[in-house]
């Protein structure tokens, strides 16, 4: 049967698979032995991936702790489910550490050094520990394109993702290339199916060397299949290792490194008739292209000199830097090679720094289809002046999706899963009126994902950290034209705040316009000893709903709004006070507001125990519908444009 037949067979089983799959995590023990697979330095801790059998989790260490990879260790404690914040549009750490099958973590100090067994990541850190004892300046390099390390500085990262070529430090199909025609050559003197024996073993343990990425997974199967079955293409080799990786891995498609290696490597194999450097330099560019949405999800952003460069660099790196980092192992050459790298990063910056930035946010799935459809559109035709102007209709359709947030006809309230802290957020349609009500967790690459420019009010409710943390990076990311705060906030953060000029502070009784919305500052009264209670509670009529906001007020606060507001309380939505805690939530003040909705915004499994369980009883027993960011993650308000009615996502 021709092999295309397989493919096909595969391919539908495989859909059937994912349509029935899904993940279920192992038990773990409470004790057990782990082998240390990889290590991240944090801020403030360790994190070491840890594996016994197949079941993967990360250990959270203190700073001090001096383990290795390969080393193993014995580990007792309490293993919990890994929950991270759900905020949409945002990079979800979670699907990603599942894909590589983590889904526990543990933080103890329960752990203790017991051995070093031979494996293959004691290996990997050996040839990682010479490379670092050359005392190169450019050993991160050497460690990426050997051993498919990503240790990079954040300065360097950003560089090569910005011009697009970040997928060259990964080791992909030139490394295996190189790396078995040096073998082939080294092995010239035994017989030919010997040696291609012998390849073969040396390339498997080469990938698991490197700690079985996907990406060299796809070069060593791709290598070893076609030496052995001449009569399978290159494409078809390529679905094969596809749909392999798919079935075993089935998340493994969230991984950025995973899309590129695939991607870029089946727009070579279909467009194999272009040769020599102008050929090559022809289908760099149709790559670059190819590619677009996925450097755009990780940076944002993107340098237009890259579009006539990374042709370039590509061809150089190839042919030069990538046999260099090899024979940069030999100590007698060091530096020479040391040299050659360092010109090649310093031209990595340079180019960088020359070429205009331009700010392009994420594809959604829609434009990314419609990205995809438009390429093969241009690209379908052979004929140059049709070409042309196909490419002219793909370009004015890429500058729509750049001009949408500006005729989004429905206006949104979020209430944003960041943690155990307070985000919210108002998007009125047509981006005429943008509001940020505190500043935690993921807001800023929230507001930068959904291409808002503009902030009309930045409101931090008090100076709590759970409130104000990301506010910096919010004032970085969008243009904020007030930063709002409370007349009373004594905290160290509204003093810190105090000479900004974009600062404007209000009490009860004032008022701010936007649009056609209007923000009733209901609290704060006067100075109080309670930072909580120095909290701004406004009150908004947004299309069909009325929206009460409360920062984190405690009963004092509540009885005095109740006492002068009354009635006037009454609202559909309530941002429940100080995330649902045992202090707030009195039963005269929820009578009072008398809401349809109540929305609690705490972390998962959280220290403080927020939302506390009498609170939830007290909303529960008024046929109050409650949603809670830890467990139904971020809740939207959206407004129906035709209706002008809501509905909730």
């Amino acid at each position: 049967m021709d092999i295309k037949y397989y493919v096909l067979f595969f391919g539908f089983f495989f859909c059937g698979y994912l349509a029935i799959y899904e993940h279920k995590p192992q038990k773990v023990p409470n004790e057990g032995v782990y082998l240390i697979m990889d290590k991240k330095e944090t801020e403030f801790n360790i994190n070491y991936t840890i594996k016994a059998g197949q079941q993967k989790v990360i250990l959270i260490t203190n700073k001090e702790t001096t383990y290795r990879i390969g080393d193993q260790l014995l580990v007792s404690g309490k293993f919990e489910r890994i929950n991270t914040p759900k905020v949409p549009l945002n990079f979800d750490y979670q699907l990603y550490l599942k894909s590589k099958g983590i889904q526990y973590q543990i933080k103890t100090k329960d752990h203790a050094y017991v051995q070093t067994p031979l494996s293959v990541y004691k290996i990997n850190q050996q040839i990682k520990t010479y490379i670092d004892s050359l005392e190169m300046d450019n050993t991160d390099l050497m460690n990426s394109l050997i051993l498919a390390s990503s240790d990079f500085d954040s300065d360097f990262a950003f560089e090569i993702n910005s011009l697009g070529i970040s997928h060259l430090f990964a080791v992909s199909g030139l490394h295996i290339g190189l790396f078995t025609a040096f073998l082939s050559f080294s092995l010239g003197f035994i017989p030919k199916r010997s040696k291609e024996v012998l390849i073969a073993l040396c390339l498997i343990l080469y990938y698991a060397i490197t700690q079985f990425k996907v990406t060299i997974f796809r070069a060593v199967f791709c290598t070893i299949v076609k030496k052995h079955q001449k009569t399978y293409t290159n494409l078809d080799v390529l679905s094969i290792s596809f749909i392999i990786t798919l079935l075993v891995r089935p998340l493994v498609f969230v991984q950025v490194g995973f899309v590129f290696s695939y991607l870029l490597v089946f727009v070579f194999t279909i467009m194999n008739n272009h040769n020599g450097f102008k050929g090559m330099f022809y289908q760099s560019f149709v790559a670059q292209l190819v590619v677009l949405p996925f450097v755009l999800s990780m940076n944002e952003q993107i340098n237009l000199l890259s579009l006539v460069v990374t042709p370039f660099f590509i061809v150089l790196f190839s042919y030069f830097i990538l046999p260099l980092a090899f024979i940069g192992l030999l100590p007698v050459v060091k530096s020479s090679v040391d040299f050659y790298l360092s010109l090649f990063k310093q031209l990595i910056n340079g180019t960088s720094r020359t070429g205009p930035l331009v700010e392009v946010s994420v594809f959604g799935l829609f434009f990314g289809a419609l990205f995809y459809a438009g390429l093969i559109y241009v690209f379908y035709t052979r004929v140059t002046l049709k070409r042309l102007k196909r490419l002219v209709v793909f370009v004015l359709i890429l500058g729509m999706y750049q001009i949408y947030p500006y005729v989004s006809i429905s206006g949104t309230v979020y209430f944003l899963d960041v943690g155990q802290g307070d985000t919210s957020m108002i998007i009125r349609p047509f981006n005429q009126c943008n509001v940020v009500i505190d500043s935690f967790g993921g807001v800023a690459d929230f507001i930068r994902n959904k291409r808002i420019h503009r902030i009309d009010y930045l409101i931090v409710t008090h100076g709590d950290l759970d409130h104000y943390q990301k506010v910096n990076d919010v004032l970085k990311t969008a243009a904020v034209s007030h930063l709002v705060l409370s007349k009373y906030d004594q905290s160290d953060f509204a003093k810190s705040m105090q000479y900004d000029k974009r600062l404007m502070l209000v009490e009860e009784g004032d008022k701010l316009l936007c649009a056609d919305i209007v923000l009733e500052i209901l609290s704060p009264f006067e100075q109080t000893q309670s930072l909580n209670d120095s909290s701004i509670v406004f009150q908004t009529r947004i299309d069909d709903l009325t929206y009460l906001f409360t920062g984190d007020i405690e009963e004092n606060t509540e009885q005095r709004l109740v006492k002068k507001y009354q009635g006037a309380l009454k609202s559909d939505v309530l941002k429940v006070p100080h995330h649902g805690s045992i202090s707030s939530s009195t039963v005269e003040f929820i009578d009072a507001v008398n809401p349809t909705y109540a929305i609690v915004s705490s972390g998962h499994h959280n220290k403080f125990n927020h939302p506390h369980d009498e609170v939830i009883k007290r909303y529960m027993s008024k046929q109050i519908i409650i949603y809670q960011t830890n467990i139904d993650h971020t809740i939207c308000f959206q407004t129906i444009w035709y209706s002008r009615k809501h509905r909730i996502k």
